[in-house]
């Protein structure tokens, strides 16, 4: 049975979310509890699944309890569930909380969060892996890009259409900012794939905030040569999006499923930044074992407990992204266990991960039965010229 424990310092409130999950009490245990410290002592003595925590609180706010939770108990996840909209308040607890849900929060949406954050232990059963994704404050991008983003938020003109481009062009900024817009950290939920019309509702001014608070937009610049191995996890996550993009082109008319075509290619390495953040030296190790997807990914599961495509996944649900990107991260080696019988966003970054590693399209790691399965086996050919014209375009740019 999963666990939640809810900390408001409001009796009234908590009574009221008593009521409006009254009807879960079967499926859920739930504890109800007034403070910080009470929270912190009901963890030591007993697991919970979830922490559902108010932001302003006597004491120990909202923030700083997240923080003493992420620390002491890293698996847990961690929600904000606050009226507080103070923007100095939001940015303390965009490290610590997972997602923010916005006082009042209707029935829906706080039983559908607490459900999705169910789901999160039922796909990811390893502790360590758990902690590793759910350790993560912020995730490391390109020293050029905050500069190119810092640069574009101060122009006179036309500052957030070239911000946004930046945003979209970095797979770290990008996850960030779609967190903040789809968890509510500043405002409704707005459920979106596209980075750069994530930064457009932010705005300049948060943008500019974000930007300038240390370890809360970006986490701190790596060492050498950790900093070489994001450039190159960084590089082939923009290839993947622009093949990703020009296969879903070719394939369909459906928006949507471009959109998460490119941005699902985007972000499904984002499992690597967290690798390569989070523990280095056995990154390293990875890059030693050679360039065979199949290796790697095994060697991740073995000293990690789950290899990047189930890590990225994991963090992508941790902060709320949409569905649809989280099952591209976490297919996009292994297609054939999704349900598909026709062509889908997750066979665009499939394709276009492989063969952008090997873009003659042979002795590539295409799942051909999958392809077969889907009718799209014999479509190949004409996706590995698409990649093979962005690599070329790519070069002359």
């Amino acid at each position: 049975m999963q666990r939640f424990l809810f900390v408001d310092d409001e009796p009234k409130l908590l009574n009221g979310l008593r009521r409006m999950l009254h009807s879960l009490r079967s499926e859920w245990a739930m504890e109800f509890v007034e403070s910080g410290p009470e929270a912190l002592q009901c963890l030591a003595e007993r697991r919970f699944d979830v922490v559902v925590s108010d932001m302003r609180m006597p004491g120990m706010d909202g923030s700083e309890l997240l923080r003493n939770v992420r620390e002491r108990f890293p698996t847990t996840v961690r929600l904000i569930l606050s009226g507080q909209c103070d923007r100095r308040a939001v940015l303390k607890a965009i490290g610590p909380a997972h997602q923010f849900l916005t006082k009042p929060c209707n029935s829906e949406t706080l039983k559908g969060a607490l459900s999705r954050a169910c789901r999160l232990g039922n796909c990811m059963s390893d502790p360590e892996a758990q902690e590793l994704a759910s350790r993560v404050e912020a995730l490391p991008s390109l020293p050029e890009s905050l500069g190119s983003l810092t640069a574009a938020l101060e122009a006179a003109e036309g500052c957030m259409d070239q911000a946004g481009r930046v945003v979209a062009g970095d797979p770290g900024m990008a996850a960030r900012v779609l967190q903040l817009v789809n968890s509510g950290y500043f405002g409704s939920p707005q459920p979106l794939v596209n980075p750069r019309r994530a930064a457009g509702l932010l705005g300049q001014e948060r943008l500019s905030e974000l930007a300038a608070v240390g370890n809360v937009f970006i986490a701190p610049p790596l060492a050498e040569p950790y900093m070489s191995w994001l450039a190159s996890a960084v590089d082939h996550c923009r290839t993947v999006a622009e093949v990703a993009l020009r296969i879903a082109q070719v394939e369909t008319n459906c928006p949507d499923l471009i959109a998460d075509a490119r941005w699902g290619g985007l972000l499904h390495d984002v499992g690597r930044l967290v690798l390569i953040q989070q523990v280095p030296g056995r990154y390293a190790d990875l890059l030693a074992a050679g360039d065979d997807n199949d290796d790697r990914c095994t060697f991740e599961r073995q000293t990690c407990g789950a290899d990047h495509a189930a890590l990225g996944a994991y963090l992508l649900s941790l902060w709320g992204l949409p569905d649809s990107l989280v099952r591209i991260a976490a297919m996009h080696h292994t297609p054939a266990i999704s349900e598909d019988c026709g062509f889908t966003a997750l066979t665009a970054v499939h394709a276009a991960n492989a063969l952008c590693r090997q873009p003659s399209g042979r002795h590539c790691k295409l799942d051909n039965a999958y392809l077969e399965r889907i009718g799209k086996a014999d479509r190949v050919s004409v996706w590995a010229e698409l990649c093979r014209s962005a690599a070329w375009e790519g070069a002359t740019a």
